[in-house]
């Protein structure tokens, strides 16, 4: 149901679009940022998630199962989902570039292991619910060392917020849930090139690393886009977006890791004013 709402939404969002631009002419051969420096943009993302957790005794010095939350516990591994952002070019050549979703996700399965998680042990054969839910925020500045009338290139940093939520409950036994969150610096680097006034590619990348205490390990993200300039200040967008997260963590709130991958195809609509 979730995911027929979304690809509705956008949907609605892209006919908006095209109502809103009404007939136009192409986009200039330069980058439209300098006469048109805010660009909002929503997209459709038709996902495939890869889970894998473990989630560590709080009280004893025991290790949980490491699980597999799409084939051991059944939750949906290919959700379609909607991304929202902005962009700001609030200077000639600084930009401010945020980004927001969300992924929601339930499993029931009858499990065939025996299921070790925080301090609960979840027998063979028993029916287990699950939940992983996932909140990630963007920000990031960026600075254009390079900006010609048909390519860009700039180079920043900002900070990437990722809200973790992970359960698992039986009747008979009980639920555990945890939760992980923290604003982690990130590295980025992104290209643009204008091939024709009609089309664009866009290129972002995103790296960090860390190794600090009880915690250690790194985010992966990038995204590669084609626009088509269909009107004035309307692009339609198609691409293909990866999110790798893989950390292992011993804090009072969540002890364990935690690997989660994300990548698929996009659609959406870009409006720059």
């Amino acid at each position: 149901m979730a995911a027929r709402a979304s690809v509705y939404a956008a949907g609605v969002i892209l006919l908006l679009a095209s109502v809103l631009a009404g007939p136009g002419t192409a986009l200039a051969s330069e980058h439209g940022r300098r006469d048109k420096p805010v660009t909002v943009w929503a997209r459709a993302f038709f996902a495939s998630v890869d889970t894998a957790i473990r989630v560590d005794s709080q009280t004893l010095a025991l290790s949980g199962t490491l699980l597999d939350l799409e084939a051991d516990l059944d939750i949906d591994d290919s959700p379609t989902l909607p991304m929202l952002g902005i962009q700001w070019w609030f200077a000639d050549r600084h930009l401010l570039d945020l980004a927001y979703f969300e992924l929601t996700r339930d499993g029931r399965a009858i499990i065939d292991e025996e299921i070790r998680w925080d301090d609960f042990v979840y027998p063979i054969n028993f029916d287990v619910r699950s939940s992983f839910n996932t909140k990630i925020t963007r920000l990031a500045y960026r600075y254009a060392l390079i900006s010609t009338q048909q390519s860009e290139f700039s180079i920043g940093g900002g900070i990437h917020w990722t809200d973790m939520e992970a359960g698992i409950s039986e009747a008979s036994i009980g639920s555990s849930e945890v939760s992980s969150d923290a604003p982690l610096p990130m590295l980025t680097a992104a290209f643009d090139y204008d091939f024709s006034p009609k089309w664009s590619v866009l290129f972002l990348g995103e790296w960090f690393g860390i190794e600090v205490g009880d915690v250690s390990g790194e985010i992966w993200h990038a995204d590669a886009t084609l626009q088509w300039h269909a009107w004035e200040n309307v692009s339609l967008e198609l691409g293909y977006n990866y999110f790798d997260l893989d950390f292992d963590v011993g804090d009072a709130d969540f002890r364990g890791l935690f690997n989660y991958t994300y990548q698929g195809p996009f659609l959406g609509v870009a409006i720059a004013f």
